[in-house]
């Protein structure tokens, strides 16, 4: 698993409240970005 930063989760969290149950789809296409970005971040640093 990969490691995720302490604001990660908690940014996790939100999204999921905000777009559960309606837009599930829209949740998943933000946590896949999420990912992304943290994965982007890593390797810059």
């Amino acid at each position: 698993m990969a490691d995720i930063p302490r604001w990660g989760i908690p940014l996790v969290s939100i999204y999921t409240v905000t777009f559960i149950p309606r837009k599930r789809a829209v949740a998943e296409i933000v946590l896949v970005v999420l990912f992304v970005l943290l994965i982007t971040a890593k390797q810059i640093q």
